[in-house]
């Protein structure tokens, strides 16, 4: 048997050109990739929640917190007390001050009445004795009291804290020396009616006295 014609063999197909692969998109390297542009995980709650405080600190704010408010209570406390100091400074100065008032119109009152001394009694009794030299005897036996009240006055001008009580003092000085310096030229050099001159001193003296001092504003 003859042989057939041995197949002959097809011609191979050809490859074909192998497909030339389309140019893959680089990427950019300011693009990120699909794994890198994946949403990022969010963090769960219980990362981002901030710790809670321990008993110890909040024992601690607490201690902080009394302490402030009994400094705070404490610097009121020393307000209130240093008023109270003030307060009774001041208590003590106004009272120191009418006491020294109070003092002053005790001695005036006390000097008035000597005034009314020399003017109703001392005076009188010797314009009633009738002659000069029983009026210059009375005088010369009386005198130092009269010279007493003068001084008593003046120290009171020059100490006495109330202003009217000053004013008070100075007048009634005024009018115990005019007296005196009178009675003085009266016996030594005088000539006239001694009875006379004697009731001019004493109208001057109950003038003063009429003159009470006025209550201090």
């Amino acid at each position: 048997m003859t042989p057939s014609e041995s197949e002959t063999p097809s011609e191979s197909e050809t490859p074909s050109e192998s497909e030339t692969p389309s140019n893959s998109v680089t990427p950019s390297a300011s693009e990120p990739s699909a794994s890198e542009t994946s949403v990022l995980p969010t963090p769960s709650g219980s990362a981002t929640s901030e710790p809670a405080p321990s008993s110890s600190a909040m024992v601690e704010a607490e201690t902080t917190d009394v302490e402030a408010e009994a400094d705070e209570g404490g610097a009121g406390w020393w307000w209130l007390l240093a008023g109270l100091v003030l307060a009774l400074v001041a208590g003590v100065l106004l009272w120191s001050r009418a006491r020294r008032r109070g003092a002053g119109r005790a001695e005036l009152t006390a000097a008035e009445g000597e005034v009314s001394w020399l003017a109703r009694e001392l005076l009188p009794d010797l314009r009633d004795t009738g002659s000069r030299e029983q009026v210059a005897g009375g005088w010369a036996v009386s005198s130092d009291r009269v010279v007493a009240l003068e001084d008593r006055l003046t120290r009171l001008e020059a100490t006495a804290k109330d202003e009217q009580v000053r004013g008070r003092a100075r007048e009634l000085r005024d009018a115990v020396r005019v007296a005196r310096t009178a009675m003085a030229d009266l016996l030594h050099h005088g000539a006239g009616d001694v009875r006379v001159e004697i009731d001019d001193l004493v109208a001057a003296l109950e003038a003063g006295l009429d003159r009470p001092v006025r209550a201090a504003p």
